[in-house]
Order: C-alpha cells, then structure tokens, then sequence
C-alpha cells in the first residue's frame, strides 16, 4: 500500500534547511496555506496551487518518535469556511514553500451554512534539520489547543490540591492545639507549643 497522506520538504525547503545548517540560523516558519486543488503535492513547487486559507502557524515540535520528524499545528477558525482541503504547505518568513503535505479530503464549512468550527490541522513532516526549526508566533492570533490548555492545568491543579491539603493540615493543627489548650494559652500560642512537640 502506497502513502497517500505524507509531508515532505519541497526542493526550496531542502535548500533552506541545507543553508540553516551551514549558517547555524535558524529555519522560521510562519504559515500554513491550505489548497483545494485534488493534484498531489510536488517536491519541485514553488507555490501552492488553489490556496483556500492562509493562517499563522500555532505550533511547531519535535515527535518524540523520531528527532527528524516535526509537526506544524495551525487552526482554522469559523470565520474561514466553505471550501474543501486537500494539501497544505508552510511558509517561512519570506514567503518560501518550505513542505507540502497531503491531506484527508476534509470540508470546512461556512458560517453562513450553519456550521461555525475551528478546524485544527497537523501538518508532519520529516526535517533532518528539525531542532533547528522555530515559529514565528503572534500572541494576540494564537490560540490554545486543549492539549496545550491540559497540560499547563497539571501544575496548577497541583499547587492548588497541595493548597487544600495543607490548609486541611493546619486546621486539624488548630484544633487538636486548642484541645490540648489547657493552659489558658491563646489560639497562636498553643498552635505554636503544639507545632513544636509535634
């Protein structure tokens, strides 16, 4: 079975990531372009035909499979819509196709057709230069994916079940302390009496 969905560097991006490596700069990808054209991608394209949608490039990261491999993430938002994707390619910061991709026929909707949905699509690529590759990142377009969105909630559902326990601890602290309390102590002197034999 042949691969029909599959990424790979156009010959300009084999030149660029040839460069990158020689000047140690690094590769900066800017965009996805997204095309409906039902031709397969070619290694000697300059430029992508049928573009449906240009948007900034979200992500861009190493598989943990394979240091060779990168994926470059881009989300479509419901405002775009109407047409059918069938390739996608990333620009770098000068414009240059940097890889073209193949993809699952997908229909995006338009608004005014009743559906309104962000389209996340991944593009995978193999790059013998892949950690030398950046993004260029605008904080004000860039959304958040919910992989991306979970895992910055572990540390805070962390800090903050760390928290509870604690203030869970110090209540039961207070309250044996003020058992213990038969001095006539006040409230932060038997706590204090009582942290320190304990």
């Amino acid at each position: 079975m042949t691969i029909k969905y599959a990424g790979f560097l156009t010959d300009l991006g084999l030149a660029i990531d040839a460069n990158s490596k020689v000047s140690g700069q690094p590769v900066v990808f800017d965009k996805l372009v997204f095309s409906s054209s039902e031709e397969p991608v070619e290694q000697s394209w300059t430029e992508m035909p049928d573009v449906v949608a240009e948007v900034v490039i979200n992500d861009v990261r190493i598989t943990a499979e394979d240091a060779n491999v990168a994926l470059a993430e881009a989300i479509l938002p419901p405002e775009l819509g109407g047409f059918w994707i069938r390739s996608a390619g990333i620009l770098d910061t000068n414009g240059n196709l940097y890889a073209v991709s193949n993809l699952s026929p997908s229909y995006k909707p338009a608004l005014a057709e009743g559906a309104a949905e962000d389209l996340l699509q991944i593009i995978k690529f193999v790059s013998s230069n892949a950690a030398n590759i950046k993004v260029s990142i605008d904080p004000s377009i860039v959304r958040a994916t919910r992989p991306w969105v979970e895992s910055q909630l572990d540390p805070i559902r962390y800090a903050t079940s760390l928290a509870l326990v604690k203030s869970y601890d110090n209540r039961l602290a207070i309250q044996s302390a003020a058992k213990n309390n038969t001095q006539g102590q006040s409230r932060l002197e038997a706590l204090i009496n009582y942290t320190n034999q304990n």
